[in-house]
């Protein structure tokens, strides 16, 4: 049996303008890889219900490493682990970049997505008044979704020195993505090994918040587009998944 992981954004599903999809050729693939016993998981910083609303019903995945490690799920959706950030680190942090440079950013729960007095992007939102007014929620995530790389990486990094006791920020492209600390896209990969028992796990992605994940895969692809530092975390580069699952598929296991 071979295990594969596969970031979502941009490497799974793809943005074309106002539309998403996922290539025929990946689906075909997936499906043949599968129907020979092996896994197909995700491992990726979004959120269930927000998979489900551009893969549901195409692709039936084996496992769920979702809003970068802080939640795993397996096939049938058991949470096999759940981490929540306690909320007065949140309210502090949410302060800390609110009144030094106005930002304000999407909150997720298992089930929804949050914003304060206004939607951060065009999807279905709570809208809550206040900080406080979200205390009785249970956060497993957090984003800042910024104008630049340059942004992301500056609010990565001062969020990692302020509130790194507690939080852990990955940079994805423009958005920096907030964990509970000691969960990352890795530690899901090492859970799911674990979880499965399997002594060999693939892995694929396309960005920064993917480091975690394509370390500690123990062989990892991205794309020849992918920025350098993810690049020299991998095995191979590949123009998609369907042509990593055609060379893991010819390795013994």
């Amino acid at each position: 049996m071979k295990v594969f992981a596969s970031d979502f954004d941009n490497t799974l599903f793809f943005h074309d303008k106002d539309k998403g999809y996922i290539r025929k050729e990946d689906i075909e693939k997936i499906e043949s890889f599968q129907s020979k016993g092996n896994l197909f998981g995700l491992c990726t910083g979004r959120a269930l219900f927000d998979v489900f609303f551009d893969a549901k019903n195409i692709i039936d995945f084996d496992f769920y490493i979702l809003v970068s490690g802080a939640l795993i799920l397996d096939k049938h959706y058991h949470i096999l682990h759940k981490a929540v950030i306690p909320f007065p680190v949140i309210r502090d942090m949410y302060w800390h970049f609110k009144t030094k440079y106005h930002y304000s950013p999407l909150f997720v729960t298992e089930d929804n997505f949050c914003c304060i007095q206004k939607k951060i992007f065009d999807v279905e939102t709570k809208i809550y008044q206040s900080i406080d007014e979200m205390s009785h929620l249970e956060f497993i995530g957090i984003s800042y979704v910024l104008d630049s790389l340059e942004a992301s990486a500056a609010v990565c990094r001062e969020l990692n020195e302020v509130f790194g006791h507690t939080m852990t920020g990955y940079q994805n492209s423009t958005s920096v993505d907030i964990v509970f600390k000691g969960n990352s896209k890795g530690t899901g990969i090492d859970f799911i090994k674990n979880h499965l028992k399997t002594n060999k796990i693939y892995g694929i992605g396309d960005s920064y918040n993917d480091l975690p994940m394509l370390r500690t895969v123990d062989v990892a692809f991205t794309f020849p587009s992918a920025p350098r530092p993810v690049r020299e975390q991998t095995d191979y580069l590949v123009d998609g998944i369907a042509q990593a699952l055609d060379i893991i598929t010819e390795q013994k296991d």
